[in-house]
């Protein structure tokens, strides 16, 4: 309790950190180089970690190159998370871990001219970490659920100088994110989207216009796919004006143009 009466959610707090960064390119042959790195992160409240990169980079010829990528990452807990109390829905866990990621990707930049430029990803990653669900009211103090994930998928983008001031940009990308443990597919990730982007701009404004597609995206709570009617597209549309004399501008900016209900409910998850 606080002097005044009231409980106390989250006890004041404080948090060190320090880290110690190596990095080194090694052009080791013509047209090939090697960049490694290593970065060690210490917390004072939870310990340390210590995340590697390598990335190896051949430029084929003048219009392509091709990257192989590693990295690790992590995502140090929140305050809340090691901390929380006097909270009915959940606690803080004081021995609550970073959650971690490895990646390891290969690309390749295509650019045969300054006007049209394309790339494509392979990727494939691994996630670990404690699953921070709502605590139920049986849950005890600290209680968390492991999380094992591993995933794979390919992206597509290109970028397209139709005249000097018109652009087309589009992403296309494809994944697929399993539980590691029961082979499920992780809930709420999108297998397929796209973004086709189109933008127009001249000395007194601009036009831009974006859609997004997000489809088979696997319900959350029993791990099956929503039905095709839980995929939708999401439309953006920006009208811009400048007066370029008196240098003011005003914008008209309409976002979900169409109504698309994108929201996610249970009654629109059935199973297969």
């Amino acid at each position: 309790m606080s002097p005044h009466g009231f409980s106390v959610y989250l006890p004041d707090t404080t948090r060190n950190v320090s880290y110690l960064s190596v990095q080194d390119e090694w052009a080791f042959a013509p047209d090939w180089a090697l960049t490694a790195g290593v970065r060690h992160d210490k917390y004072s409240d939870f310990g340390g970690t210590t995340n590697p990169r390598l990335a190896l980079v051949w430029a084929a010829n003048q219009d392509l190159t091709a990257k192989l990528l590693y990295g690790e990452a992590f995502r140090v807990p929140s305050f809340a998370e090691l901390k929380t109390i006097n909270n009915p829905a959940n606690l803080g866990n004081p021995s609550v871990q970073p959650e971690t990621i490895k990646t390891t990707e290969l690309a390749f930049d295509y650019r045969p001219s300054d006007k049209l430029w394309g790339a494509l990803e392979y990727f494939q990653l691994r996630h670990q970490g404690p699953d921070r669900l709502p605590a139920r009211p049986a849950r005890q103090r600290g209680a968390t659920m492991p999380k094992n994930q591993q995933g794979q998928g390919i992206e597509l983008e290109a970028h397209w100088q139709i005249l000097p001031r018109l652009q087309i940009l589009a992403n296309l990308s494809k994944q697929d994110a399993k539980d590691k443990n029961t082979g499920a597919p992780v809930a709420d990730a999108p297998r397929k989207q796209a973004m086709p982007f189109r933008r127009l701009e001249n000395r007194f404004g601009l036009v831009r216009a974006r859609r997004q597609f997000l489809g088979c995206r696997p319900a959350a709570g029993h791990g099956r796919f929503a039905p095709g009617g839980a995929d939708y597209v999401w439309s953006n549309l920006t009208l811009r004006y400048r007066q370029p004399v008196q240098k003011w501008e005003a914008a008209l900016i309409a976002r979900n143009l169409f109504d698309v209900d994108a929201r996610r409910t249970g009654a629109r998850h059935h199973s297969q």
